[in-house]
């Protein structure tokens, strides 16, 4: 997977980015950036790929993601007009605030940990937040700067989280490990509903078998067969929850070869049947 190094242009007005981002679809753009960033989906459901983490996002769903960390959201449809409010600052932002004040202990810890990228539990949340971020976006000088850190302060002592990512996560990011990943991941993304063998995908990236699945384990922390398998779950998980398709219809549609397979793999992951899970998420 190609990682692209972002730049982050702020206004003259501000030390650091702070918008609401409006697209008809979020588009696979697998990038970085030595800014942290912290993003609100507002509209859109879908996969979320940060660093060797993948999971399924919808509306509320909140990531604090730390510098040079790897990642893309990828909307499910088409055309379903997304909205994701995003913030990104710097170090120097932060820095001058959080040496040597007290105060700001939780917001140093938050930072420090979002190095494995953080998942917050809004659990109804979404409307104070959004009223933040809107308060965020239209602020200008020394106000901007005082709201977003009441925002990570917010994050830091009232809302649970979770981190993404595996201690061991290490980003690599030389040219000819990220073109043949870019490729790599590209076909996957866009044909993981069919069946995807070994052999095509170390011929896409013109290694042996051998050394393709070596290369995937050291670029993604997972085997091929676990991330695929990770990303035919979640594109089932959203149908089970948002279709009236018959089990067996959703494994079939996700990419699984067999009923038995789907449900086994299932259970390992979420500790009950698929449909135990449906009853429980159902729309």
């Amino acid at each position: 997977m190609k990682a692209i190094l972002e730049s982050v242009q702020k206004t003259s007005l501000s030390s650091f980015k702070s918008y609401l981002h409006e697209v008809p679809r979020f588009d696979f753009k697998w990038h970085f950036h030595p800014e942290y960033e912290l993003t609100f989906i507002r509209k859109g459901k879908g996969n979320r790929h940060v660093g060797d983490s993948l999971e399924a996002f919808e509306e509320g769903d909140l990531v604090l993601i730390g510098a040079n960390i790897p990642h893309t959201w990828v909307s499910d449809f088409e055309k379903e007009c997304c909205q994701a409010d995003v913030v990104q600052f710097s170090e120097l932002v932060v820095s001058p605030l959080l040496v040597g004040l007290k105060e700001f202990e939780k917001v140093k810890t938050l930072l420090r940990k979002s190095d494995r990228g953080i998942s917050f539990k809004v659990n109804g949340k979404e409307d104070f937040l959004m009223s933040k971020f809107n308060a965020l976006h239209e602020a200008v000088g020394m106000s901007k700067v005082l709201l977003l850190f009441e925002l990570l302060n917010v994050l830091a002592s009232k809302i649970p989280f979770d981190l993404l990512l595996n201690t061991d996560f290490k980003s690599q990011l030389g040219k000819s490990e990220t073109d043949r990943m870019d490729t790599v991941f590209s076909y996957i993304q866009n044909n993981f509903r069919e069946q995807i063998t070994l052999e095509k995908m170390s011929s896409l990236s013109c290694l042996t078998p051998t050394s393709f699945s070596r290369f995937f384990k050291k670029q993604t922390h997972q085997t091929f067969v676990d991330y695929l398998n990770e990303l035919r779950l979640t594109a089932a998980m959203r149908e089970l929850q948002g279709t009236d398709k018959s089990i067996s219809e959703v494994a079939f549609s996700s990419g699984f070869n067999t009923l038995m397979h789907f449900n086994r793999l299932f259970k390992r992951k979420h500790s009950c049947s698929p449909s135990v899970w449906r009853k429980q998420h159902k729309n």
